[in-house]
């Protein structure tokens, strides 16, 4: 699974729980515990506070650069085989598959984000996101094995029977077909044509 973190349901919550663990970590005087211990309470608070200061900020506003920290470059990078994600066993692959719907509606949810932000004047740079086409471009494959996503595929464990691989195989094209390569085509057509006309011109963040 995974989480829509830009979404509205899942910043309320969050923010609410480090508000609660804050409040609570408050009533922890730092004078009755060892040193070890006030360092560590030191380094919550400082987590928490951190996470709650930069859920005011409208940071949901503006999901996506052409930085590989965001997540249509992490993703991809997960579904290459090349990150956390690993690809040994049939129910790793299956736990990627069950990653895209969450993905799909990350995707969307950064489009609605990104209108929002454009209503209210907080937009990424345009520089920065005329570097990022090319960079949603290559996901939008007209053949699937020609996705980074398929990579696993082609990578195949030589231990999987052959049915286990013809499954899976039917599974990643229709997957990439059918919801990865859409949406990043949705977002790419939203950023080329919606987002970039509406774009500043100018990079620091007081000028948002």
């Amino acid at each position: 699974m995974l989480a829509n973190t830009i979404g509205e349901e899942y910043r309320t919550g969050l923010a609410a729980l480090c508000s609660r663990y804050h409040s609570e970590l408050r009533r922890i005087e730092p004078a009755t515990l060892d040193e070890h211990d006030r360092l560590t309470r030191d380094i919550f608070q400082f987590n928490l506070e951190t996470c709650v200061e930069r859920l005011r900020l409208p940071w949901h506003l503006l999901p996506v650069d052409q930085v590989g920290r965001s997540l249509p470059s992490e993703f991809a990078v997960i579904g290459a085989g090349r990150g956390v994600h690993p690809f040994k066993t049939p129910r790793n692959y299956e736990d990627f598959l069950g990653r895209i719907d969450g993905f799909v509606t990350w995707m969307d949810t950064a489009i609605a984000n990104m209108r929002t932000g454009m209503e209210r004047g907080i937009t990424q740079p345009r520089d920065i996101m005329v570097k990022m086409l090319p960079q949603l471009d290559v996901h939008i494959v007209a053949d699937p094995r020609a996705s980074v996503f398929y990579e696993p595929i082609k990578n195949l464990p030589p231990d999987f029977d052959e049915a286990t691989r013809n499954t899976l195989t039917d599974k990643y094209v229709r997957a990439i077909e059918g919801q990865i390569v859409p949406a990043y085509r949705r977002l790419r057509a939203f950023v080329h044509d919606e987002y970039l006309p509406r774009c500043r011109a100018t990079f620091g963040l007081a000028d948002l």
